[in-house]
């Protein structure tokens, strides 16, 4: 799990039910976005009951076309949820390679270094 200094902003593994539950992660989240290809209907259904904004935005690993236009969307999520300080979590399989692209776009898409 990693941090952003510049905004709200967590990066993580694809959560459990168990991570959802725990208020130490999840307590003040307030949107949700999934950049991986898989996605759980209990995660989802636990995100609504709770007032969680759910967005996924498939992106795919090694390939020519990573999902550019899906990159330019939730970068622009990304971007209003800073701007409004809306709690967020960033999320793939691993929290390794694409949660954190989209996250470190947005940043430099903000410019506010």
């Amino acid at each position: 799990m990693k941090k952003y200094d510049f905004a709200n902003i967590i990066v993580r593994p694809f959560p459990t039910k168990s991570d959802v539950s725990n208020p130490y992660i999840f307590g003040e989240i307030k949107s949700v976005i999934n950049v991986s290809e898989k996605e759980d209907t209990y995660l989802i259904d636990y995100y609504k009951a709770h007032s969680i904004t759910y967005h996924s935005f498939p992106l795919k690993e090694c390939v020519p076309d990573i999902g550019w236009s899906n990159i330019l969307k939730c970068v622009k999520i990304i971007i209003d949820n800073v701007r409004n300080d809306i709690p967020t979590i960033v999320h793939c399989v691993g929290g390794n390679n694409r949660s954190p692209l989209v996250v470190e776009c947005a940043f430099y898409a903000l410019d506010i270094n």
